[in-house]
């Protein structure tokens, strides 16, 4: 287990990050807000990679001068925190990944993963991507030829059960860690970092889905992102999508190499936040994130 003893964990960013701060993080990601490692530093360097394409992107570094860094970290062990750790990709770890990506699954109960100090567990992976978003959207999804369905079929009881379970068992992907409290933190010793070239990193970091079943993916993601911020400022559609579709974060969720597509729609929301209010810089040069936006400023 990840959290049983003192371990080397890694982030991959676009900044050095010597002092994580929790005020920061942002909602949407897959164990919630908090700080994200990982204890491969190859997936660090694709994190790093995803990291860059998407400032340069948003115009926080030039596309002529793609650098990052790797920062590593040891966790101290400690029994005073409640941590969780998914031994696989199991049915809760759906459960966990939906409820944080779409706040909107009222039928998912997240005080159990609210409570935890830290959560680990596997990545999501491309294929459970796919799966994850059908289930957020109620939809039917299709992962190469097999017609898995979204919110209908997740028990065992259900003929599709076993299509779950193969599309989101992981092959060799790596582990996340989520430091979610300040006492977590506090367990925390920066060790260093490294300097990360995009032009000179020898990384895979391409997509293995088919051009079309991305694309499919991306237009999901925009169409729930669009829907989602329409209920929210009670305002229709029609107005929201144009504006969504006009801005950096829908471009960003367009190219492949920023990965966001692998992520779900309150943190590609959350993103588009950030440019609207002119805070998509470096994690170092953040202030504290309002608690709320100025509806003026929300499409």
């Amino acid at each position: 287990m990840i959290m049983d003893s003192d371990v080397i964990l890694y982030h991959g960013s676009v900044d050095n990050v010597t002092t994580p701060d929790l005020k920061i993080s942002r909602d949407g990601k897959d164990f919630g807000k908090g700080f994200y490692l990982t204890t491969s530093k190859e997936e660090a360097k694709k994190f790093a990679a995803f990291s860059i394409h998407k400032a340069i992107h948003y115009g926080i570094i030039s596309g002529d001068q793609p650098t990052g860094y790797i920062s590593r970290y040891k966790l101290h062990a400690s029994d005073s925190l409640t941590t969780y750790e998914f031994e696989g990709t199991d049915l809760d770890w759906l459960e966990c990944i939906a409820g944080y990506r779409r706040k909107q699954q009222d039928e998912i109960d997240m005080e159990k993963w609210d409570s935890f100090d830290m959560i680990a567990g596997k990545c999501v992976h491309e294929t459970a991507s796919i799966v994850i978003n059908g289930y957020l959207d109620h939809s039917s999804v299709t992962c190469y030829g097999d017609d898995v369905y979204g919110r209908t079929s997740p028990n065992k009881s259900d003929p599709k059960y076993p299509l779950y379970v193969k599309y989101l068992k992981p092959k060799k992907i790596a582990d996340q860690v989520c430091i979610k409290t300040e006492p977590a933190l506090g367990m925390l010793e920066y060790l260093g970092s490294e300097p990360f070239d995009l032009r000179t990193a020898k990384i895979n970091i391409a997509l293995h889905h088919t051009i079309d079943t991305t694309k499919r993916e991306m237009l999901d993601l925009a169409r729930m992102v669009i829907r989602d911020r329409a209920r929210k400022n009670k305002i229709p559609e029609m107005i929201v999508e144009p504006l969504f579709r006009g801005s950096k974060t829908y471009a960003a969720l367009q190219d492949a190499r920023t990965r966001l597509c692998v992520n779900g729609p309150d943190y590609i929301s959350n993103e588009y936040d950030l440019e609207l209010a002119g805070r998509m810089q470096p994690i170092s040069k953040h202030l504290p994130i309002p608690g709320k936006l100025n509806k003026k400023t929300v499409d």
